[in-house]
């Protein structure tokens, strides 16, 4: 867990100079920060296991695909609040990571019904909002 928490918190750092490129009209930075981001959450998404995590994985590929369409919107739109919305639940997420992690009962890789839950409500406010308007 401790390497999402890492992950997070470069993805997070990713879209947060992408936004100051942004601001800055720095096009080719904002290219390379997003590019980046795109590809640490691609790593996220291989380490899901599909397989013994049920709901859990689940929940998180729709979170990561979440992720990844605001991104891609962000882009498009040359939009630095998007991208700051996103860090906001990436932020979110990684904090509720490092919840349980300090509670933790045992060292289980796949987290319990309880910490499912737990991330699943932190991320589920992405949910709550309406589509992208935004298509090719």
């Amino acid at each position: 867990r401790v390497l999402f928490r890492s992950m997070y918190d470069t993805l997070a750092g990713d879209l947060r100079r992408a936004a100051h490129a942004i601001e800055n009209r720095d096009i080719e930075k904002r290219c390379n920060e997003v590019n980046h981001a795109l590809l640490v959450l691609g790593y996220l998404e291989e380490w899901i296991d599909h397989k013994n995590s049920g709901q859990f994985a689940q929940d998180l590929s729709i979170f990561y695909r979440y992720l990844r369409t605001r991104m891609i919107e962000a882009q498009a739109k040359m939009s630095a609040e998007i991208l700051k919305e996103v860090i906001a639940l990436i932020l979110k997420v990684r904090g509720t990571w490092q919840q349980m992690e300090s509670h933790a009962s045992s060292a289980k890789d796949v987290p319990t019904p309880v910490q499912s839950r737990t991330l699943h409500n932190a991320f589920a406010s992405q949910e709550d909002r309406p589509a992208s308007s935004w298509s090719a």
